[in-house]
């Protein structure tokens, strides 16, 4: 197989996952690590799969909480997790 076929073959299959990939949105900023796991659990029990984003970052401040943690959704989710939000009454960064 030449190595020109390799990567024909390589971003074919990319461009085939292509399409499936949906940018994410930040629903919540915190530094409260208790806080975020209960808004995972409200999502997680309304149906909506949410993600930490910058969770390591943990690692290298020390642990002090000077970087905020971002909840993201799919963003075809947005409306959803923040009516959930809404209705916990914690639709708010802190």
């Amino acid at each position: 197989m030449s190595r020109r076929g390799f990567f024909v073959a390589t971003l074919g299959y990319f461009s085939l996952l292509a399409h499936k990939i949906r940018p994410m949105v930040t629903i919540i900023r915190t530094t409260n690590t208790v806080r975020l796991s209960f808004l995972q659990a409200l999502l997680r029990d309304a149906g909506i799969h949410a993600e930490v984003f910058d969770g390591n970052i943990s690692a290298l401040e020390a642990g002090i909480g000077a970087f905020p943690r971002r909840l993201v959704v799919n963003d075809a989710w947005e409306g959803a997790a923040r009516r959930v939000l809404e209705q916990a009454e914690e639709l708010y960064d802190d």
